[in-house]
């Protein structure tokens, strides 16, 4: 910018560097205001739910800073409420203001802002670059021989993607794309919303924008102006380089679901798309699984058909998650329409016997109000309902298996109370009695093994782990099994094991239905995949997860189980900001379950650690009664670990070292080693990532390459460095090195 401008308006589409020219206003705005300079973000989220609670706090806190502030850095004014629009265009009256958005002609409120910033100085209307500024872009980048206009033809001179590629080193091939230009393609993508997203994945197969427009439902009003404003689109098709990146990133089971999608909407599709996408499956119950991974309306019909219909393997997969999965506690949850009439379907749809005793539909019932009572916070309530249904159909003789198990269900609903050791006895005593025939003893012993883990009793879980998966076992069981993997890594501190759990994990968290009653495991999959980086795959799961639990009734366990989740995996990738966020929410809550008002109290604990470390203070800070409180209470719903966890970072961050110690000596009395193999350097008190940081010291690795790997700056590597010397009692480097060597 050859001037700075008190007021200034930054127009363009994503990619073409929006940002970068408010950062670069805001950065010469130190100098011309007398104060610091504020710091406003859109985002598509709180655009599309503006009645939701983050979406609240968020305008709250917008209003509250351009209240106050003397100048203003806003980055997607497009994603903004329309009052905080207003109240941005009232400010520049007084305050220095840069604004930059998207092209968003439709909305009133941004064309006044428009009018405001504009009165003096134009605006900033930023595209894509023509070939000097690619060949630019290139002698500045690493030396490769790709030709300027094939890079400008393939990236259609967006900005963003073009410095991406030349970062990358891409080959030249159109068909082939660096891993970190589709993470950063996908990335993008998502920020305009999920029906964007399968608007791109279906013209990167090769349909036309108004067939793709066809086939996904259900369909913003604005996805088209979302989708030509997200920059990845010129002429209605995809930038090339988006096109090759959203196809290396397509799973089978995604062109499964697109296919689904296609045939449903009756788009005809050319013979080159029909190679692209899977049309071959006219089964319905498959075509109901894809149809609800992509939350298509006529899910609820083909799944209701695939009962009536049909007896394969895919319909007992759908029969749990999904149903639970498109569950909406209202009014009519009760209702025949209800998912829990459809999975009282399920069990009578699998065995004709059931059709004709009233009695095992009753059971069938039992289990619906026993779910319904755990989602309004009644687990006392549920767990007794519970206890009736599970003892009720042990005594069925039953010839083949359901979909899941009553004594299954039950007992995920015990273990999302927090009551471990219910869960654990009702698992063993189907085994023990053979209830629902052989084809579940193995769900039973995996969902008995998770409890034992909440019950520091790693046996049977470690002995499922050793022997691992057949190819003929159940998608469930296969996730129930990644999910115990992920468990004991994490508990364990072994990252070899971390990794090569999450590499099971990750592809059936494709295929698998999210379903808010699976939020335990689905935690500790989560957690794993976001420990190692793969937000990619971890964070559209997280959100259907959380979805869900936004949608369980006000009093339930949803509220706190939604921020538990986010809490963890903000821990899970160091992520102290965001730690302190999440644990605010949780804080917030009123008390409701058990299980929940223990999480809570663990937030107001978390939260004060958060706020030390972001102060680099010496741990005053953190009330230790909070904090014995908060364990007391995981303790006394089996979240043992979750204690143990808990009082370890409180350790850690507290200045006190005799304080430490003894939070330490009672984290260690909390939990047990579940692997044969002890990690020596967690078992010396450090944490896990300082123990991750060890390793790849110990293997000669530049903090510069470790937080590449581990996603966490240099500095941050160089702070691990020095408490782990001061952890491990090391007087010189090289006496730390061999010390890490020998547990190792």
């Amino acid at each position: 910018m050859p001037r700075w401008s008190e007021r200034l308006l930054v127009v363009g589409h994503g990619g073409t560097g929006r940002t970068t020219h408010a950062r670069t206003w805001a950065d010469d705005a130190v100098r011309h205001v007398d104060g610091p300079v504020a710091w406003i973000r859109g985002s598509f989220e709180h655009y599309a739910d503006p009645t939701s609670a983050a979406s609240e706090r968020s305008r709250s806190e917008a209003l509250s800073t351009i209240e106050h502030a003397v100048a203003l850095a806003v980055d997607d004014a497009h994603w903004l409420h329309d009052d905080v629009v207003d109240a941005l265009v009232s400010r520049s009256a007084d305050a220095a203001v840069c604004a930059a958005l998207a092209p968003w002609p439709d909305s009133s409120p941004l064309q006044r802002l428009a009018s405001a910033l504009t009165a003096r100085d134009p605006a900033v209307h930023l595209g894509p670059m023509n070939t000097d500024e690619v060949a630019d872009v290139q002698r500045d980048g690493p030396v490769t021989d790709v030709p300027t206009d094939a890079l400008l033809r393939f990236t259609s001179g967006s900005p963003a993607l073009t410095r991406l590629c030349v970062d990358h080193q891409w080959s030249g091939d159109s068909d082939d794309v660096p891993a970190a230009v589709v993470d950063a393609v996908v990335r993008l993508a998502r920020q305009s919303g999920h029906d964007v997203v399968q608007l791109l994945q279906l013209m990167a197969l090769g349909l036309r924008l108004d067939d793709a427009v066809a086939a996904v439902l259900p369909l913003r009003d604005d996805a088209e102006r979302r989708l030509r404003a997200s920059g990845l689109v010129a002429d209605d098709r995809p930038l090339g380089v988006v096109t090759t990146a959203l196809r290396h990133d397509l799973t089978r089971t995604d062109r499964q679901a697109l296919g689904a999608l296609v045939a449903d909407a009756g788009v005809a599709a050319s013979a080159d798309v029909r190679a692209q996408i899977d049309l071959t499956s006219t089964d319905v119950a498959r075509r109901a699984a894809a149809a609800f991974r992509l939350g298509h309306p006529d899910a609820e019909r083909l799944v209701v058909s695939a009962l009536a219909t049909s007896r394969d393997a895919e319909v007992t997969e759908l029969r749990f998650g999904i149903d639970m999965r498109s569950m909406r506690w209202s009014e009519a949850a009760a209702t025949d329409n209800s998912g829990f009439a459809a999975l009282a379907r399920a069990f009578a749809a699998d065995i004709d016997d059931v059709r004709e005793h009233p009695a095992d539909r009753d059971i069938a019932d039992q289990l619906r109000v026993m779910m319904l009572e755990h989602a309004r916070g009644a687990s006392d309530v549920a767990m007794a309902i519970g206890a009736d249904a599970v003892e009720r159909a042990h005594a069925l003789d039953f010839a083949q298996p359901l979909g899941w198990s009553p004594a299954a269900v039950g007992a995920l609903v015990a273990l999302g109370a927090g009551d471990a050791r219910t869960a654990r006895s009702w698992a063993l005593h189907a085994i023990d009695t053979n209830a629902s025939g052989d084809g579940e003893q193995r769900c039973h012993r995996l969902i008995a093994a998770l409890a034992g883990i909440a019950l520091n009793e790693f046996s049977e879980a470690l002995d499922l782990v050793r022997h691992g998966a057949d190819l003929d076992w159940a998608l469930r069981d296969r996730f129930l099994l990644a999910a115990i993997d992920a468990s004991i890594a994490r508990r364990s501190g072994d990252t070899a094991r971390l990794r090569s759990a999450w590499q099971q994990c990750e592809p059936l968290l494709v295929g698998q239905p999210v379903s808010w009653v699976l939020a335990d495991p689905l935690l500790e999959v989560l957690c794993a995949g976001a420990r190692l980086g793969d937000l990619r795959r971890v964070d559209p799961a997280a959100e259907r997860l959380v979805e869900q639990l936004r949608q369980l009734p006000a009093d339930g366990p949803g509220a706190a189980t939604s921020c538990w989740l986010r809490l963890h995996l903000a821990i899970a990738t160091d992520d102290w900001t965001a730690v302190a966020e999440h644990a605010g929410e949780l804080a917030a809550l009123r008390d409701g379950d058990r299980r929940s008002t223990a999480r809570i109290a663990a937030g107001r604990a978390w939260g004060q650690i958060a706020t030390v470390r972001a102060s680099e203070g010496d741990g005053a800070g953190i009330d230790l009664a909070a904090v014995d409180d908060a364990v007391d209470r995981l303790v006394a719903v089996d979240d043992a670990w979750e204690a143990s966890r808990l009082l370890g970072q409180a350790a850690l961050d507290h200045g006190d070292a005799a304080v430490a110690r003894g939070l330490l000596e009672r984290a260690r009395n909390l939990v047990t080693d579940p692997v044969e193999t002890a990690d020596g350097l967690i078992a010396a008190g450090l944490s896990e990532r300082e123990a991750d940081v060890a390793r790849l010291v110990a293997d000669g690795r530049t903090y510069k390459d470790i937080g590449a790997q581990l996603f966490i700056s240099a500095k941050t590597v160089e702070h691990h460095v020095a408490r782990i010397r001061q952890r491990l009692g090391a007087g010189t480097r090289a006496e730390m090195l061999a010390t890490i060597r020998e547990m190792t």
